[in-house]
């Protein structure tokens, strides 16, 4: 069983800042099997690298329908709202981040949520919403003081990226409940249990009971990708975690699964355009 890791923190109110950041967090956890429910007090922004499971939410117009929460998704929560995550189907390892902050509403991000559902929920497989949650996060080790301002500057910038994307395109609402099949779920659980390791169409194939021809082809046209490149990504997704910690390139290399530092740098390099060594020169340019 995977152990469970969290890096972040908090931050105490440095007099009347508004917005103002509260917490960050990167979380690497097995799967609940449970039906869990929250309620926040602030403002909440979440991102989830993997797929986690089923969402709902509560607000004055009722309860919402189940909707599933897909991977790489971005989930925005109002102060108050109750919502229910249902990951019991799930295998594996969950990998999200979230951030608490208040005053939202002062930005004009309350105009941004779905009447239905009390939420603004979209799709950032890019993961720029996750891996700037995760910058605020990594903020905590450097100092109180410091960190604070510098998770502050996260959000701010966090906050324009929600509204400009508001002003460029129409809002969707979470995807239909079935869209992400059952062997969608089973070959992301199985590549995410799997994710320090080397693995093949063959094995994933075998681990649903399908063939490997029908695994390759029914996969790619559900998410444009083979299960080959998204394993490649999970991969590249926990060393960025791993690289915001300030590990090395060597122990990364061997948490992660891949062959040496060499080899982890040039897969780094073609899934996100930059090289390991720049991607946390750019994470920790105000330290």
């Amino acid at each position: 069983m995977p152990k469970e890791v969290y890096v972040g923190g908090t931050w105490p109110e440095p007099g009347r800042v508004v917005p103002r950041v509260v917490s960050a967090m990167v979380c690497h956890r097995p799967f609940p099997a449970r039906i869990a429910r929250f309620s926040t007090p602030y403002w909440l922004l979440s991102y989830t690298y993997t797929g986690y499971g089923l969402l709902r939410t509560r607000t004055d117009a009722g309860l919402s329908g189940w909707v599933p929460r897909a991977r790489g998704s971005v989930a925005l929560f109002a102060p108050g709202t109750d919502f229910w995550e249902d990951a019991r189907g799930e295998r594996g390892v969950l990998h999200s981040v979230w951030m608490h902050f208040t005053d939202a509403d002062s930005a004009g991000l309350g105009d941004l949520l779905a009447p239905d559902t009390g939420t603004l929920y979209y799709l950032d497989p890019s993961a720029v919403v996750g891996d700037l949650i995760a910058e605020a996060a990594q903020a905590v080790r450097i100092s109180v003081d410091h960190g604070f301002w510098r998770a502050q500057s996260v959000l701010l910038r966090l906050i324009d990226m929600l509204l400009s994307r508001a002003l460029e395109a129409p809002r969707p609402g979470p995807p239909a409940l079935g869209r992400v099949s059952s062997l969608v779920r089973q070959v992301d659980g199985y590549l995410a249990e799997h994710v320090a390791e080397r693995v093949s169409l063959t094995e994933i194939a075998r681990s649903i009971g399908v063939s490997s021809s029908t695994l390759s082809h029914r996969y790619r046209a559900e998410t444009g990708a083979t299960p080959i490149t998204q394993h490649r990504r999970l991969r590249v997704n926990h060393a960025r975690a791993l690289l915001l910690r300030r590990q090395s390139l060597k122990e990364v290399a061997g948490v992660t699964g891949f062959t040496d530092a060499f080899h982890l740098s040039r897969t780094f390099k073609q899934v996100t355009g930059v090289s390991p060594r720049e991607f946390q020169r750019r994470a920790f340019a105000a330290s």
